[in-house]
């Protein structure tokens, strides 16, 4: 038995080295993919980053004047692309099915971290609808009838997802946004009318304090299916732009920045459906297989993120200003880099929360010390009680204080 399970493993490994042989474009893809061993001075979305693309120009403009860690703009902007997709019913065609280009992403980050300020700012620049919050499933429905295939961007997600797990009357929504996963018909009624939506789709962009994200989203609700149909991004502070540096937000100069890199993605034609090309699918197979190996993950949840590489690739596609419906292995390339980044995040968060509540304080604690050091800061009790969500007063700051010492 140890046998045969050797030589499986060996033939998979020589029809990957074939097929990097036999294809000296998607050998040079997946070298692309390996290289994440980079420098921590440089920033690790820079290998998901197209150069001279909207997105490259939108995280210049962030990085030039501001403080926010650059993770938050960049899905931003990858959101609103999906949802310009979405707004013109473009689709892909691979292996007998069709895919939607609709992103569902959670983007995790330190309160005061921008969320809202790039939301802004690609609201403005692109003047794509986004559709509003409701109070009840019933006014979920009526605005998603109205507001079907665009954005949706929802702050506090972490605290949204707790309800629909938690709260009955939450549960119907829950529901309904499993039925738009998967692009069934919804229909609601009432004794007085009723609402059809036929091919339902919404990007979605969940906003949430990673120092509450384990309060509210446990790891057991991390391995249910409806968490894993979300994509995960962890923010974290950038140590070469401190706070100081930036009392004030340059927001024209930014939306002046990213404009004529928006306007030049929406003048690049659309198809209705798009196709993968052979060398792109057998980039996909390959790039599922190295990382595979590579990351420690539940299965589950790797194969959902790989699957959503195939919605990357297009969104890269119209990055890269491709006019033609066929999706290459270039594009297939930068996607995979990007579910390397989110395969980090994923093990990131479903490791913190395996920690104890005082493992989650004491590291958190810990990085409000480097980033105060690096500041030439002091570190005191009263910094940690701000900055530290949990903790409740200086004597229990000062206890975690003296552990990390």
């Amino acid at each position: 038995m140890a046998k045969r399970k050797r030589a499986k493993e060996v033939g998979e490994q020589l029809s990957i080295l074939k097929l990097i042989e036999e294809k000296e474009h998607v050998r040079n893809e997946i070298k692309g993919l390996l290289a994440i061993k980079q420098d921590k001075a440089i920033w690790r979305g820079i290998i998901a980053t197209p150069p001279g693309s909207l997105l490259e120009k939108t995280l210049d403009a962030f990085k030039r004047y501001t403080d926010i860690p650059l993770e938050v703009p960049f899905f931003v902007t990858l959101s609103y692309v999906s949802a310009h997709l979405l707004r013109n019913d473009a689709s892909i065609s691979y292996l007998g099915k069709k895919i939607r280009p609709d992103l569902w992403t959670i983007v995790l980050a330190d309160s005061g971290n921008g969320k809202t300020t790039s939301n802004d700012v690609l609201a403005e620049v692109t003047a794509l609808e986004s559709m509003p919050e409701s109070a009840s499933a019933a006014k979920f429905i009526d605005t998603l009838a109205e507001f079907n295939k665009s954005l949706w961007v929802r702050d506090e997600f972490g605290k949204f997802l707790a309800a629909m797990e938690n709260l009955s009357h939450m549960t119907e929504v829950r529901d309904y946004l499993l039925q738009i996963y998967d692009g069934k018909r919804i229909s609601r009624r009432t004794k007085k009318d009723s609402v059809v939506i036929d091919d339902p789709a919404l990007t979605i962009l969940g906003l949430t304090q990673i120092a509450n994200f384990g309060q509210y989203v446990t790891a057991d609700m991390m391995l249910d299916g409806f968490a894993q149909r979300f994509n995960y991004s962890i923010a974290k502070p950038d140590p070469e732009r401190p706070m100081w540096k930036f009392p004030t937000y340059n927001y024209g100069a930014i939306v002046n920045a990213i404009g004529n890199g928006w306007q030049k993605l929406i003048e690049t034609p659309l198809h209705h459906t798009y196709m993968i090309s052979a060398d792109g699918h057998e980039a996909f197979e390959t790039s599922f297989r190295l990382l595979c190996k590579s990351h420690d993950i539940p299965g589950s949840f790797f194969r959902r993120v790989m699957w959503r590489g195939v919605k990357y690739a297009l969104i890269y596609h119209m990055l890269l200003g491709k006019s033609g419906n066929e999706i290459d292995v270039n594009d297939m390339g930068w996607a995979g880099r990007l579910c390397h980044i989110h395969l980090q995040d994923v093990a990131e968060i479903i490791r913190l929360q395996g920690m104890s509540d005082l493992e989650r304080k004491l590291e958190r604690v810990e990085e409000l010390r480097n980033k105060l050091r690096d500041e030439g800061k002091p570190f005191t009790a009263r910094d940690v009680v701000r900055g530290v969500w949990g903790i409740k007063n200086t004597q229990e700051a000062r206890g975690l204080m003296s552990l990390i010492d």
